[in-house]
């Protein structure tokens, strides 16, 4: 009786648009939709569109209205669908449902941390967190390559079984609904008004880390009291990256820019690969780019082109960031005309 009644509330509730439409819109899962209903709901406005999909540095340092702004009369109409917390895993589904035939734009710009293969202190194939941004998004076709996508046994069990049985990964947005249905419905009615209104008028953090100098023989920062110990480690592993290099970066994005950059293969629309500014300062001894990369070899087999590794470190500048790794309402201006600028030179 209770496994009945149990099945029957996850192919009729959680299984279908009832509840998932009806997700907190600040939760990893309401965002996610809000992205995808606002971009496919977008008139298409150009021949050339072009759309910017990356994670939260690219949320905060690019601004499709500034990008238009300086596009107006060459054709090429920008639109983004960046989201904090995101990753390739995330942005291949994205992808997949904002454009299931693979047609509706001439440009897909994804935005990257760096070109290098170098192992940053989480593996974002550890994300858990991916399972309830794609959630509704997954199939029972999916299952197993979704699941096995995680590193350990553990962790490809919790994600099999959240993904089969989709009430599990609603429970906790499911029990804060039925506590607030009210407020609920507010919340949705206006993030459907408003969202696309806000995400096209957001300008960016005012805050700057100028002033901001880094030593980089001690590996210190000097002037930095502004920023939150998590801010601190996350400039830390930025520009003084340490963790030991096991390859699964790697391995990450061979199976996820592969896939995403495969669906366009045969199409005419193009995947530009640009790497994003790193943070407040250039590394004085970056290691060179290795050829050998997952990027450089989906260049090389031309599913893909990449921009100059170098071409905004410009950007790379404390006075255009407001924490660590995030651009400023200045460096969003900055990057947004330049990008603009950029692949409407570049692509004909």
């Amino acid at each position: 009786m209770v496994l009945g009644l149990y099945l029957a509330a996850e192919f009729l509730l959680f299984r279908t648009s009832l509840y998932p439409s009806r997700c907190e819109p600040d939760s990893t899962t309401g965002r996610f939709e809000a992205v995808l209903r606002s971009e496919r709901e977008r008139r298409l406005t150009s021949r050339h569109e072009v759309l910017v999909v990356g994670d939260s540095r690219a949320a905060e340092g690019f601004s499709a209205r500034v990008a238009n702004s300086v596009a107006g009369g060459t054709g090429f109409h920008f639109s983004s669908a960046a989201m904090g917390g995101s990753g390739p895993r995330v942005w291949y589904y994205l992808l997949r449902d904002l454009d299931p035939d693979a047609s509706r734009y001439q440009v897909i710009v994804l935005a990257v941390d760096d070109f290098a293969d170098r192992d940053r202190q989480e593996d974002l194939a550890d994300r858990l967190l991916d399972l309830h941004y794609v959630i509704r998004r997954l199939k029972f076709s999916d299952l197993w390559e979704f699941a096995t996508s995680f590193p350990t046994p553990e962790m490809r069990f919790q994600a099999f079984l959240g993904a089969t049985l989709k009430g599990l990964t609603y429970k906790r947005d499911f029990e804060d609904f039925l506590e607030h249905p009210r407020r609920r419905f507010a919340k949705l009615d206006l993030d459907r008004l408003q969202f696309a209104e806000l995400q096209d008028s957001y300008e960016g953090h005012a805050e700057s880390l100028a002033g901001l100098e880094v030593d980089w023989k001690q590996k210190t920062f000097r002037n930095a009291d502004q920023l939150t110990s998590f801010q601190k480690a996350e400039l830390e592993d930025n520009l003084f990256p340490e963790a030991p290099q096991r390859g699964h970066s790697a391995r990450y994005r061979r199976q996820w820019l592969t896939r995403i950059v495969e669906r366009y293969q045969s199409t005419s629309t193009r995947i530009v690969f640009v790497r994003l500014p790193q943070g407040p300062y250039v590394r004085p001894a970056s290691p060179p780019l290795a050829n050998n990369t997952v990027i450089q070899g989906l260049v090389r087999r031309g599913y893909a082109q990449m921009v100059g590794e170098n071409h905004f470190d410009p950007l790379e500048r404390p006075e255009l960031f407001f924490d660590g790794v995030h651009m400023n309402h200045e460096g969003r201006l900055r990057f947004s005309v330049m990008l603009a600028r950029l692949i409407a030179g570049r692509i004909k």
